[in-house]
């Protein structure tokens, strides 16, 4: 049950600008590029670039990785990539979804302690209708999830009793979106 993939913004506009202040006023994103190493395991970052630094020199860079949920939210996801020794800056991470590049936004507050650090949301149409949007998507994506780590799979009663839900989510979207 996929509701969309999330995209690095298309452009540093006033939004993302505005986002990226509250997250860390003392830094701009860039564009960074994605260059998976062969041995990186997906959503696993800092472990990855430990193991490049370790191999390669350089260092981890600290920071989020900006998504955007077309016309509905931009997303933080705490981030680290890789400082070659030249400089450079590289995402050696498969994301969830294969992008080639990633908004990135430098937090020299806050560094990597072995536990998830929570996303960061940022409203792009009205926020009560995001907020609702938000809470059902979350909720429909934790059950949908639980049933199958339970071993559920489609077509299975349980998670076609998801599709209300689902609809509900889909209608939302387009009417936060205006397509409606």
């Amino acid at each position: 049950m996929t509701i969309e993939k999330q995209f690095p913004p298309q452009s540093i506009n006033k939004s993302v600008i505005d986002f990226c202040t509250i997250l860390c006023s003392d830094s701009s994103p860039v564009y960074v590029s994605v260059r998976p190493e062969y041995y990186s395991v997906k959503l696993q970052c800092f472990p990855n670039v430990q193991t490049k630094v370790k191999n390669y020199g350089g260092m981890i860079i600290y920071g989020w990785s900006i998504s955007e949920y077309t016309k509905i939210f931009l997303q933080a996801q705490f981030h680290g990539i890789w400082k070659a020794p030249s400089g450079n800056l590289v995402d050696i991470t498969p994301g969830e979804f294969s992008h080639d590049k990633v908004l990135f936004l430098e937090d020299h507050h806050r560094i990597y302690i072995g536990e998830q650090v929570p996303h960061q949301r940022f409203s792009l149409g009205d926020p009560e209708k995001v907020e609702h949007f938000l809470f059902l998507l979350d909720s429909l994506t934790n059950r949908f999830y639980k049933l199958v780590e339970a071993g559920a799979k489609p077509g299975d009663p349980a998670i076609c009793a998801l599709r209300p839900m689902f609809n509900e989510v889909q209608l939302l979207k387009k009417e936060i979106r205006g397509e409606v």
